[in-house]
């Protein structure tokens, strides 16, 4: 268990991370079961039971959300509450561990919650589909090699919930609960609370393997849709793992390419050559993949590849300013200064150290990110290689 205690939150802030790994068999049931094990526990069994006990306990909060960390699926159970020093001096935390308990270990699922649980699932993949940039990013990603798991959507799919049973969530929730957990708490919990979760079965050490894309061959589609706009999504191996000595110049090519403010790409083919409606880049960091999308006009795509071919190029041969390098390392200061706003920011990183074994303060990682130079920059680029296109063509002509 890891206790971050500060008073400078109102809430306490507990974040209880089970590690599963990323089977692809069973994302899409899983992403089921996440939706049912927040509608129904075994002393609440409906909804409206479960609204009131939060409302008398004051608006006390339970998510539960799922990430994909490489070849593995992080699943965080998420409670936050009002720290003690505001409650009436009567009550009694033990409020605050009976509603905990009947989360992590009580889930109802029944036949109506799966049934309900499938159709919110349904449209929420649905929706997915029909959104263009998220269709173009998933087609894109689907092209890279289907034993690896940055090919597979960490949503789900509409083909496997069709194949999924009751008694596949009941199996895998008893799996779940059986696991042991990382627990975080953040803020400043009472004895009662700390001495709880000392007690459950704890996750002593997170095993981290390396799941770095090294496919060389590349992959192009090109599909049609009714709509005027035109999406592009291209996906990179960036051959540098997350705990590379040279994962911050990855990093920071990314920011400058298309990233931080007046990024290579934004500044190039939107501003000057008013070619796009939107571009950016971002990295998939546990699997060194960076992905570049764009809405453009279907009669510019052809200039679009070639344009952002150029700022690749400009990249690896160090042709940018030394101005653009500092915006993109003062973006990266400021998100971890920025982290410690938020309690969950804090849990994220102190999850991330141990994960990835890392020691280093904030002051030894602001050091580092300065410390990166165009040369460092320019040698990170040089081992992109473009291994994915899709091309989401409209099928009407539209100016940018």
């Amino acid at each position: 268990m890891k206790y971050i205690q500060t008073q400078k939150f109102l809430n306490n802030s507990i974040s209880v991370r089970t590690v599963l790994p990323f089977d692809i068999k069973r994302v899409t049931l899983l992403n089921l079961l996440v939706l049912m094990m927040q509608m129904k526990t075994e002393k609440y069994p409906t909804k409206s039971q479960i609204a009131i006990r939060l409302g008398q306990s004051y608006s006390f909060r339970y998510s539960v959300h799922l990430s994909g960390i490489g070849n593995q699926i992080l699943l965080d159970q998420r409670f936050q509450y009002i720290q003690n020093g505001v409650l009436p001096k009567d009550f009694d935390s033990q409020n605050w561990i009976d509603i905990i308990d009947e989360f992590l270990y009580h889930t109802l699922i029944d036949q109506n919650s799966f049934d309900e649980a499938k159709f919110l699932l349904r449209e929420r993949l649905s929706q997915l589909e029909d959104d263009p940039e998220t269709y173009a990013m998933n087609l894109c990603l689907s092209l890279l090699s289907p034993t690896h798991t940055v090919s597979h959507s960490l949503y789900g799919s509409l083909d496997d919930l069709d194949q999924i049973c009751f008694e596949d969530c009941v199996s895998l929730l008893q799996q779940i609960q059986q696991k042991p957990k990382k627990v975080f708490i953040c803020g400043h919990a009472d004895s009662k609370v700390l001495a709880y979760f000392s007690r459950i079965n704890q996750l002593s050490n997170i095993s981290r393997i390396s799941n770095l894309y090294k496919e060389s061959s590349k992959k192009v589609t090109r599909v049609f849709k009714s709509r005027s706009q035109s999406i592009l999504c291209l996906a990179y191996s960036t051959n540098i793992d997350i705990d590379s000595d040279d994962h911050m110049a990855e990093v920071l090519a990314v920011s400058v390419l298309g990233q931080c403010t007046n990024n290579l790409l934004f500044r190039t083919i939107r501003e000057q050559y008013s070619l796009c409606y939107s571009i950016y880049a971002s990295l998939i960091h546990f699997d060194g993949i960076m992905t570049i999308q764009v809405g453009t006009s279907r009669e510019h795509i052809d200039r679009v590849l070639e344009l952002i071919d150029e700022q690749i190029e400009l990249l690896r041969n160090a042709c940018f300013s030394a101005d653009l390098l500092e915006c993109a390392k003062k973006e990266w200061v400021d998100s971890i200064r920025i982290q410690k706003d938020d309690p969950f920011g804090l849990i994220n990183q102190a999850f991330r150290e141990e994960f990835l074994k890392d020691s280093l303060s904030d002051s030894q990682k602001i050091a580092m990110i300065n410390k990166v130079s165009i040369d460092q920059i320019s040698l990170a680029a040089s081992k992109f290689r473009q291994c994915s296109v899709a091309i989401v063509e409209g099928t009407s002509n539209e100016e940018s």
